[in-house]
């Protein structure tokens, strides 16, 4: 898995996705993916960024760099790796250090789903749960959306659950996948 995730330099810094993320500056960037593809979108825009993917990570995260939190673990730490469905059970417990990390991150800030599945019951869960944590605290009832999500389409079933959350949905063209998904965080910057 290792060589089939690893692009070349000049294939990361001609994706426009990647170049977005980069200059958008954002605090914090949460991954399921297990490869380096953000960290070396970063290192060859000379963007300082920081990987986490244990506790020792999380302390030494310096102040002025993108964390890049590898929320099912990354090819640097195989033992960090979530790729059976017992350690997927695990993760949904949301009991680690970065679960705790998550959810707090969850409650302060507005997130955006990018490349995730409304079929994953692991994202399901966690937008049901970022509703239940951020309802007990709210106290502005025209406070910021909980979450946006693109998708490259919803049902009006999905579409009318994620709206009880507080989930907005981007729609993206199913078609061309690769170039409406730049084009939207393109517009972001």
């Amino acid at each position: 898995m290792d060589r089939l995730f690893n692009p070349t330099d000049a294939a990361i810094k001609d994706s426009r996705s990647h170049r977005a993320l980069v200059n958008m500056g954002l605090p914090i960037i949460y991954t399921t993916n297990y490869d380096r593809i953000i960290e070396r979108a970063f290192e060859l825009n000379g963007v300082p960024s920081h990987t986490i993917s244990s506790i020792d990570d999380i302390a030494m995260a310096p102040a002025k760099a993108t964390q890049i939190v590898k929320f099912h673990g990354t090819f640097d730490n195989d033992a960090s790796l979530v790729l059976t469905e017992s350690s997927y059970f695990d993760r949904l417990e949301f009991e680690s250090a970065l679960d705790i990390k998550l959810r707090a991150d969850m409650l302060g800030k507005c997130l955006l789903f990018i490349g995730y599945s409304l079929s994953d019951i692991n994202i399901r869960y966690m937008l049901y749960k970022l509703h239940k944590l951020r309802n007990r605290i709210r106290r502005d009832a025209d406070s910021i959306p909980s979450a946006y999500l693109l998708t490259f389409g919803a049902g009006l079933v999905q579409r009318a659950l994620l709206a009880q959350w507080d989930v907005y949905i981007e729609e993206l063209d199913p078609v061309n996948k690769s170039a409406s998904t730049a084009a939207f965080l393109e517009s972001l910057l």
